[in-house]
């Protein structure tokens, strides 16, 4: 979505202001307490790419099973348990600081094992750019071929609550 219109600037700063403020409002204490739980509660079981395309497509499944009702249920259900705070500017441009100043202390191996850690847990399927460019033209047209009412209904769907103050 890199060269996309789906959300304005001024989306983009919201959510970026929202999703960054609840951290740097916390202490390090509170942020160290967070990251433990997280990582006690991370339970990820190793996958094949052929194991984790059966899971996705059950999990797609169930969705798709769902009513309307029980879905708007479960999105109200995970907006509520969504804590986040907004961050201001300024919170931002410090917090963006301090990310920067720990990365530029990190050793060259230290930055190389994180970004291989990432490239890790990214599961996007590798492609040529020639595979790149048909998939990218199929879901140009596949969008071209919806009418204009498909296509709102589709933003507003994805843009759904997203802007909604809690």
């Amino acid at each position: 979505m890199a060269n996309t219109t789906f959300f304005t600037q001024e989306e983009i700063a919201i959510l970026s202001q929202r999703g960054k403020e609840a951290w740097n409002n916390l202490t390090d204490e509170e942020k160290a307490a967070r990251i433990a739980k997280s990582k006690a509660n991370n339970k990820r079981v190793e996958l094949t790419d052929e194991q984790r395309a059966e899971l996705s497509a059950k999990g797609k499944a169930a969705w798709n099973n769902l009513s309307e009702d029980e879905k708007q249920a479960r999105i109200a259900k995970s907006k509520a348990n969504n804590k986040q705070v907004a961050m201001t500017e300024e919170e931002r441009q410090e917090a963006s600081r301090k990310a920067k100043e720990v990365w530029a202390n990190l050793s060259e191996d230290e930055k190389a094992a994180r970004i291989a850690k990432s490239k890790a847990n990214n599961h996007q399927t590798v492609m040529t750019p020639e595979e790149r460019a048909e998939a990218s033209a199929k879901g140009k047209a596949a969008w071209a071929n919806l009418s204009d009412a498909e296509k709102a209904e589709r933003m507003t769907k994805a843009k759904a609550g997203m802007f909604a103050v809690a």
